[in-house]
């Protein structure tokens, strides 16, 4: 979407900050609260119906958890384009922090532990985020880590399905054996993936 673009007539397009397999992330003003905001939108290419339902599973999840290191979700519509509205990390993501090399230990210490409390609080709700990496691991002008993106989370136990084939869900560095083979993912699956990332930001 060209910057000026308005969503919903309330939010205006400023500049993209990723894209993804299936939607493209944006930075926007709110004009209702005067603030800068982070809009996913669902691209037009990928807006299948079954598309739209991991769509709408996401906002769903990002709307029932609360937690200060897990993305909030601030509003959601099927438009189209269908998005949904998220607070801004204005600190980016650590896949950026991590193109200048390896994180001192504190650092990447202290950054496993707020992704931890974020996992802890989806885990005591049954939920498994199944996409933990660098790109989704934001943070905040005050240092705070946020996890986001939460298009692949399911239920405890359950096994990641995609649209009648039998290619594998998730980023493919980061996925836990039991993931990567199609069966039923649990907690260890989050702390798998974790564990990749802290090898990775601490070994470069």
């Amino acid at each position: 979407l060209p910057p000026g673009t308005r969503l919903g007539s309330r939010y205006a397009i400023r500049d993209v900050l990723g894209i993804g397999g299936s939607s493209v992330v944006y930075a926007a003003d709110d004009s209702r609260t005067s603030r800068a905001v982070a809009v996913k939108v669902l691209r037009p290419d990928r807006s299948t119906e079954a598309a739209l339902v991991r769509f709408r599973h996401e906002a769903a999840v990002a709307r029932a958890v609360d937690c200060p290191h897990l993305v909030r979700a601030l509003d959601y519509a099927e438009g189209p384009p269908a998005y949904l509205t998220m607070e801004l990390a204005r600190g980016g993501s650590l896949r950026h922090a991590l193109k200048d090399g390896p994180l001192p230990v504190a650092a990447a210490i202290d950054i496993a532990e707020q992704v931890l409390c974020a996992l802890s609080v989806l885990h005591d709700r049954a939920i498994v985020h199944c996409d933990v990496k660098p790109g989704n691991i934001l943070v905040d002008a005050d240092g705070r880590i946020l996890l986001g993106d939460f298009g692949l989370a399911c239920p405890t136990n359950a096994r990641l399905e995609t649209d009648g084939n039998k290619s594998v869900i998730g980023t493919l560095e980061y996925l836990a054996p039991e993931q990567a083979l199609g069966l039923a993912v649990d907690a260890r699956t989050d702390l798998y993936a974790l564990g990749m990332v802290l090898f990775e930001m601490l070994s470069g």
